[in-house]
C-alpha cells in the first residue's frame, strides 16, 4: 500500500499543478466552442457543403473568429500539458508523437477558423468549403481521436490507479470510435463522448496527482 501511494506522488507538485490548470483551461476552451455557435446565432454551426453553409460562414466573422481563438488556446494549453506533465507523472512510454499528435489537430482547427475569419468573405467557395471541412473535421473527430490516443499512451504510467488507468483505456477507445462519425452523422454523438471522456480523465487524474503531490 505504502509502495502504491509512493508510485501514485508526481515527482514535483508544480508540474502537477501546472498540468492541473492546463488540463482545466483546456477543458473551458473546448466546452465554450462546442456551445459557442448556439450561444451566438441561436443555431448549429451548418455541416460542411450543406446548403447554407456558406452564406452562415459570411455572415458570422466574429463567431469564426472566436472558435479559431479557442482552438488557440485549446492547443497552447495541450501543448504546455505534455511538456510539464512528464515531470509530474514517471511513465516507461514516450509520448511526444501521441502529444505532437494531439496539438496539432488544434493547432491546424485554430488555423482554419481564423483563415475563414479573415478571408471567408472574398475568399472562393471552394476554398470557404475546405476550410470549413477542415475546422469541422480536424476540429472535431480527428482531434477527438488523437487525444483519446494521448490519453491512452499516458494512462499506461504505473503513476495512476489501476481505475484510473481502465477509466483512460475506455475514453480512449470511445474517442477513436468517434472517428466513425466522419462519413455517419449520428456517430457525431460518439465523438463528443470521447471528447468528454478524456477531458474528465484530464481532469480527474491531473486534480489528485496535485493534491497529493508533497510539499
Amino acid at each position: 500500500m505504502r509502495q502504491q501511494e509512493q508510485a501514485f506522488r508526481p515527482r514535483q507538485r508544480g508540474a502537477a499543478v501546472t498540468a492541473f490548470v492546463c488540463a482545466v483551461v483546456l477543458s473551458l476552451a473546448c466546452v465554450v466552442e462546442a456551445g459557442l455557435a448556439n450561444w451566438l446565432t441561436g443555431r448549429t454551426m451548418p455541416r460542411p457543403r450543406s446548403d447554407d453553409a456558406l452564406e452562415f460562414l459570411r455572415a458570422h466573422d466574429e463567431l469564426l473568429l472566436a472558435i479559431g481563438g479557442l482552438y488557440l488556446i485549446a492547443a497552447g494549453a495541450l501543448l504546455v500539458f505534455g511538456l510539464v506533465v512528464p515531470r509530474a507523472v514517471p511513465s516507461e512510454r514516450r509520448l511526444g508523437l501521441a502529444h505532437l499528435a494531439a496539438v496539432a489537430a488544434l493547432a491546424i482547427a485554430a488555423g482554419a477558423g481564423l483563415a475563414l475569419a479573415f478571408s471567408g468573405a472574398m475568399g472562393s467557395e471552394r476554398a470557404v468549403h475546405l476550410l470549413h471541412s477542415t475546422l469541422t473535421v480536424v476540429g472535431g473527430p480527428v482531434h477527438v481521436a488523437t487525444l483519446g490516443l494521448y490519453v491512452l499512451a499516458l494512462s499506461r504510467s504505473r503513476a495512476y490507479a489501476p481505475p484510473e488507468r481502465v477509466f483512460g483505456v475506455v475514453a480512449a477507445v470511445v474517442a477513436v470510435m468517434g472517428l466513425l462519425s466522419l462519413p455517419v452523422v449520428p456517430w457525431g454523438v460518439v465523438a463528443t463522448a470521447g471528447r468528454i471522456l478524456c477531458l474528465a480523465w484530464l481532469l480527474i487524474t491531473t486534480n489528485r496527482l496535485a493534491l497529493r503531490s508533497p510539499y
